[in-house]
């Protein structure tokens, strides 16, 4: 009869049920075999009843100590899981509200740049404007004052506008960073949410 049981896919205790079955029948005929003797086949019918009945308690037992054994280890499992979730989850968090806090930092800087680039153009424009015309008495001077201020204007719009750039980069980096942090999360907290439900 144990030959007929097909173990489930993936279902340990059936599997150990159908092996102690199996082997607890063999080692019980072996044994009332060895002990089959000559005496009165009322006694022997007995003495074998009581021998099935204490084989049949026997692997009662056993079969209860191993699923409780089995069970502890999946409850250890899914315990472990759920606090390495639970960790990576916090980290998540973490790492979450430091991305949001550059962010913040990154924001901050932008509009600062970019009020200082307006105010640097504003003025470059207004002065370029400005220029009085060249007359033969203040020819050169006049004009090469106002070529250095020029060049001086440009090279600080140009150092604002790498600036601006580098910081925009950053930005864009942190975001991304931002971006996988809140898949992170989502995805930790949907494990969270299914290891919690088994």
């Amino acid at each position: 009869m144990a030959n007929n049981i097909i173990p489930q896919e993936d279902n340990t205790s059936e599997i150990l049920k159908a092996d102690i079955l199996k082997y607890g029948y063999i080692n019980k005929r072996n044994k009332l075999r060895k002990n089959k003797t000559n005496a009165n086949p009322v006694k022997r019918q007995k003495w074998a009843i009581r021998f099935l009945e204490e084989e049949r308690n026997n692997l009662a037992t056993d079969l209860n100590a191993m699923e409780s054994e089995v069970k502890v280890k999946q409850e250890d499992k899914y315990r472990a899981k759920f606090t390495s979730l639970i960790h990576e989850t916090k980290l998540a968090k973490i790492e979450l509200n430091e991305q949001r806090k550059i962010e913040a930092q990154v924001n901050k800087e932008i509009v600062q740049l970019e009020a200082e680039l307006e105010k640097l153009t504003i003025k470059n424009n207004m002065e370029i404007k400005d220029v009085p015309k060249l007359t033969t008495n203040t020819g050169n001077h006049e004009y090469n004052k106002l070529l250095d201020e020029q060049n001086q204007l440009r090279v600080q719009v140009e150092t604002l506008l790498k600036r601006w750039q580098q910081i925009q980069n950053i930005y864009n980096l942190n975001m991304n960073k931002l971006d996988k942090g809140k898949e992170i999360a989502s995805v930790l907290t949907e494990q969270v949410a299914r290891t919690y439900t088994f």
